[in-house]
């Protein structure tokens, strides 16, 4: 009586198939986790309005000459340029803080950072993160939880970063109102 053969003696390389496979697997099942999660984040912040929740009468105004925009911070705010490898930011702190600053986008103990962006496009962006672009003080942006990027200008391509890593949802929905590009 013949002797059968297992299936991977008859074909040897099936033995790394298997290891192969499963890993795909895991891989795709991770890419959805991850998709839909972030597909989750985009319903929560994709909202084409920004509905103010306080005064914001006795805020301080930063100017950006250059950049042409000014935006409204609260009055127990200080700010601090910062000019690191990344470029040039403007950070806000509260009255009392002793600025700790981290590199660019890195949660350092500022309440607020602006920076712009000039090797991107707002189409770029909104490419690599996966959230429809809105509008915000009439400019084409892209609205997060922690902040947003607005189109400031086209030619030359300024991208405005407005980033909060610590400061509540509805007082950052005040800050990107009180924005004004252009005046």
């Amino acid at each position: 009586m013949a002797k059968k053969k297992k299936l991977s003696q008859k074909h040897p390389n099936l033995k790394w198939l298997l290891p192969i496979l499963v890993t795909f697997v895991l891989l795709f099942v991770f890419k959805a986790y991850i998709e839909i999660t972030r597909n989750s984040a985009v319903n929560n912040y994709e909202s084409s309005s920004i509905t103010p929740t306080m005064s914001t009468t006795n805020w301080k105004v930063y100017q950006d000459q250059m950049n042409g925009y000014s935006i409204k911070y609260p009055e127990n705010w200080n700010n601090q340029e910062v000019v690191n490898e990344g470029g040039t930011s403007m950070r806000f702190y509260e009255n009392g803080v002793t600025p700790r600053q981290a590199y660019m986008m890195a949660e350092g103990n500022e309440q607020l950072i602006l920076s712009t962006i000039t090797n991107q496009t707002l189409q770029e962006v909104e490419d690599n993160i996966k959230i429809k672009q809105t509008t915000i003080a009439g400019k084409p942006a892209i609205r997060l939880s922690t902040g947003a990027y607005i189109q400031l200008s086209v030619s030359p391509n300024v991208i405005l970063s407005v980033y909060s890593p610590k400061y509540p949802q509805p007082a950052m929905d005040n800050i990107l109102n009180s924005l004004e590009v252009g005046k």
